[in-house]
């Protein structure tokens, strides 16, 4: 999905109750993307936070690289990634976890994040829809350009 800037819809007209968003700069901002992005899968996937954890050390926060955590109490329940290249776009990692899904939280990061990258001159903004985001999208202005599978082959991994 992708859009000219300008034709999406990033006015924020409420925040959810005792919200607020983080850019990523710490391994401990690191550990809580991760938390919530394994938080959407089903077991909890201990994998997606190693795998996070690992990245983190190498993390730093840069002009064309940018990483989100949306809290509600301090506790992390959003997540979203930018990144941009010679003003063209891409919002990445909209997820909300599970208990905190259905109240605008993933809409709200959604908008925060377009706005994000409006400040910064991104004249084209794209991104990958799941299909419970697709129609949320939609409503903001994105165009459904194609659709691409996705493979995993995690089933196969044996553990030692």
């Amino acid at each position: 999905m992708a859009a000219l800037a300008q034709n999406i819809d990033s006015h924020v007209t409420s925040t959810p109750d005792n919200f607020k968003i983080k850019e990523v700069e710490s391994l401990q901002d690191v550990r809580d993307y991760g938390n919530v992005m394994a938080s959407v899968f089903e077991p909890f996937d201990e994998e997606a936070v190693i795998f996070y954890e690992t990245i983190g050390r190498c993390y730093k926060k840069g002009p064309d690289v940018e990483m989100f955590v949306g809290y509600i109490n301090n506790n992390p329940v959003a997540i979203c990634f930018c990144i941009k290249a010679d003003g063209v776009s891409g919002v990445y990692d909209i997820v909300t976890n599970p208990d905190f899904q259905k109240r605008g939280v993933g809409t709200f990061m959604t908008k925060i994040a377009i706005e994000h990258l409006k400040r910064k001159k991104c004249h084209v903004i794209g991104m990958q829809a799941s299909h419970e985001g697709i129609g949320i999208y939609k409503k903001l202005g994105f165009i459904n350009f194609g659709e691409f599978k996705v493979y995993s082959n995690k089933h196969m991994i044996i553990e030692r």
